[in-house]
C-alpha cells in the first residue's frame, strides 16, 4: 500500500515457518470472512511460541474470531508427516523452510522427536535451552549499555531491532575479541552490525528498501545506511558519560582513551573492517528466543 507514500508489508512475505503456516489453514477455515488483514493474523497466530507484540496481537485476534478453546485444539494437534517432509526435504532451496518450528513443535508435544531431525541440524529443545541460557549470561554482560543505546535511539529495549544487536554482541563474543575492548565500545559495534543486518534482510528478503530492485544502486544504499549506523552510535558513546568515567579502569584499553568523534569514528570504522564477515550472521542466525 502506497496510500501516504511509505511502504507497508501486510499478510505473508515469504512464508519459511511452514508449520505456521499449515496451522493458518486449519485456523481460516473457521473464520466468517476472509479480509485484508486474516493471512497475517492466521499466519502469525498459528506460530508455537509468538515472541513479539505484533504476533501476540495476532493470536488474540483468532482466539477473538474462533474462540479461546478451538484455537488451543488447533494448536495441538499433531503437526502432519506430510509438513514434517517439506520442511526436511527442501532445505537446498534458496528460501529453506526454517528447521526451528520442528524444535518448537517437539517441546510442546505435537511433533515427537527422532534421529532424522538431529541429522539434517535439528536441535532438540535441551540443546535450545543451554544455548539459550549461555546466550543470556553473555548478555546480561552489556544490559546497563544496552538499555542506553536503545534509549538513544528511541527503541524499546525489547524491539526487533535491539535483537539484532544482542545478535551481533553474541557473534562479536564468539571471536573472543570482546575481551580487548569496553563494553561501550562492543555495543557501539554491535548497533553498527544490527543496523547494516537490518537493511540487508530489508533487501535480500523483504525487497522493500530504496533501490533494493536495482542492484547498482545497493552499494550506495549500504554505504548510506552504515554512515548513519556509524554516526548513530559515535554519537551516543561520546555522549555516554561512562565512556569518560570509566577510562581508569581500563587504562591500557584504546577504547576508553579515544578522545573526540573523528578518533571514535575511526576506531569504529577499523573495527567494522575486522567484523565485516560477522554481518551475514548477523542478518540470518535465529539465535535468541522469540
Amino acid at each position: 500500500m502506497y496510500g501516504d507514500g511509505q511502504k507497508y508489508i501486510w499478510g505473508v512475505v515469504t512464508p519459511r515457518n511452514l508449520i505456521a503456516a499449515w496451522r493458518a489453514t486449519e485456523l481460516i477455515r473457521h473464520f466468517d470472512a476472509v479480509g485484508y488483514e486474516t493471512l497475517r493474523i492466521v499466519y502469525n497466530a498459528g506460530i508455537r511460541y509468538p515472541g513479539d507484540e505484533e504476533v501476540r496481537s495476532c493470536v488474540d485476534q483468532a482466539k477473538t474470531k474462533i474462540s479461546p478453546k478451538l484455537y488451543g485444539d488447533i494448536m495441538a494437534i499433531t503437526v502432519p508427516e506430510k509438513v514434517i517432509r517439506a520442511i526436511l526435504d527442501n532445505q537446498g532451496d534458496e528460501f529453506a523452510p526454517n528447521l526451528w518450528p520442528i524444535t518448537d513443535e517437539v517441546r510442546a508435544g505435537t511433533v515427537e522427536w527422532r534421529q532424522e531431525f538431529a541429522d539434517a541440524g535439528v536441535k532438540h529443545p535441551d540443546e535450545v535451552d543451554a544455548e539459550y541460557r549461555a546466550q543470556q549470561k553473555t548478555i546480561a554482560k552489556f544490559e546497563g549499555e544496552l538499555l542506553s543505546y536503545a534509549k538513544s535511539r528511541g527503541l524499546d529495549r525489547d524491539c526487533n531491532g535491539m535483537k539484532y544487536v544482542e545478535v551481533a554482541i553474541l557473534a562479536i563474543a564468539e571471536t573472543g575479541k570482546d575481551r580487548f575492548r569496553s563494553n561501550l565500545i562492543t555495543v557501539a559495534l554491535a548497533g553498527v552490525l544490527g543496523e547494516r543486518s537490518i537493511a540487508l534482510f530489508s533487501m535480500s528478503t523483504l525487497r522493500i528498501a530504496p533501490y533494493a530492485d536495482k542492484e547498482e544502486h545497493v552499494e550506495k544504499y549500504m554505504d548510506k545506511v552504515r554512515e548513519e549506523a556509524l554516526a548513530n552510535s559515535v554519537n551516543w558513546v561520546i555522549n555516554n558519560p561512562d565512556y569518560y568515567n570509566g577510562w581508569t579502569e581500563h587504562l591500557f584499553r584504546r577504547s576508553n582513551l579515544i578522545k573526540n568523534h573523528e578518533e571514535v569514528k575511526e576506531m569504529l570504522t577499523r573495527l567494522l573492517m575486522e567484523h565485516c564477515s560477522l554481518e551475514v550472521k548477523a542478518t540470518t542466525a535465529k539465535t535468541l528466543k522469540t
